[in-house]
């Protein structure tokens, strides 16, 4: 059976460099579907396609090993991430110096996952969150590839996972006529105060606001996810229509497919497929 071509695109969050865009494209897919299906939706076989872009990112990590310093800047993201998240633990002195604390206070809540995996995923998210917000040609670079495929696609809806709806915001605000249906966030963490609201284009003086393009925002989080930390993003910006909690086994919190096969986005995603 050929899968019909997918009103939905989807843009991942960090840490997919070991991934491919076939992957995640039949991952979010499967995903998807089950979604549907637990809100009661028949369909045929999806292809959703995933914007990709963990490749544009640097090796220095993979290059020096996971356990490399982390920069100035690497450890001011994390600091600032800390501050908001649900854990108990709370940022003292150098980043060094309590990194291991919050890697094990994460791997308590997931289970099976030992801290030191935990450990190196926060660094190489601190690494891809940094260069993504301090190189301006990397940047640039990979909301035009998000804005290319808008174009070509031309998809009702955009769902945008993680680190992927900062891309999303900023690039839908800086083309305003890529026009979305729906634009979808899922596991965000642009509510977080001190890490991506001042450093967002456009930023706070310019209002915090829905892109001009998109015509539906909402929201899914889960309350337990630590990347999201401050979940709902109603009360941040102007023009999300709602902000959906669900319930997802915690040690797959943050994991796309895991959003993706809930009910209440299958329930989100019925009017459009």
């Amino acid at each position: 059976m050929t899968p019909q071509k997918s009103p939905v695109l989807g843009i991942h969050g960090i840490n997919q460099q070991s991934s491919t865009p076939n992957a995640l494209g039949q991952e979010w897919s499967k995903a998807i579907g089950t979604g549907l299906e637990a809100h009661g939706l028949e369909h045929g076989e999806l292809s959703v396609p995933v914007v990709y872009y963990a490749h544009l990112f640097s090796e220095r990590l993979a290059a020096q090993g996971l356990n490399a310093p982390l920069s100035e800047d690497e450890s001011e993201l994390l600091a600032s991430w800390l501050r908001s998240s649900p854990l108990d633990a709370t940022p003292q002195g150098r980043v060094e110096a309590w990194i291991g604390q919050a890697a094990d206070a994460i791997a308590s809540r997931l289970h099976r996952v030992p801290p030191w995996v935990i450990e190196g995923m926060m660094r190489s998210a601190a690494s891809q969150v940094s260069q993504y917000l301090r190189a301006a040609s990397l940047r640039q670079k990979i909301q035009a590839v998000l804005i290319n495929e808008i174009s070509q696609l031309r998809p009702r809806v955009l769902i945008a996972h993680s680190l992927g709806s900062v891309v999303a915001y900023e690039a839908l605000h800086a083309s305003p006529k890529s026009e979305i249906e729906l634009l979808l966030t899922i596991g965000s963490p642009l509510g977080i105060p001190g890490l991506f609201i001042p450093r967002l284009t456009p930023g706070p003086a310019s209002d915090l606001t829905k892109p001009a393009g998109v015509k539906r925002w909402l929201n899914v989080y889960h309350p337990g996810d630590v990347v999201a930390a401050v979940g709902k993003l109603m009360s941040v910006y102007s023009g999300v229509e709602r902000d959906v909690s669900i319930d997802i086994e915690m040690r797959y919190c943050h994991q796309a497919s895991a959003y993706l096969k809930a009910p209440e986005v299958g329930c989100v995603l019925a009017d459009y497929v």
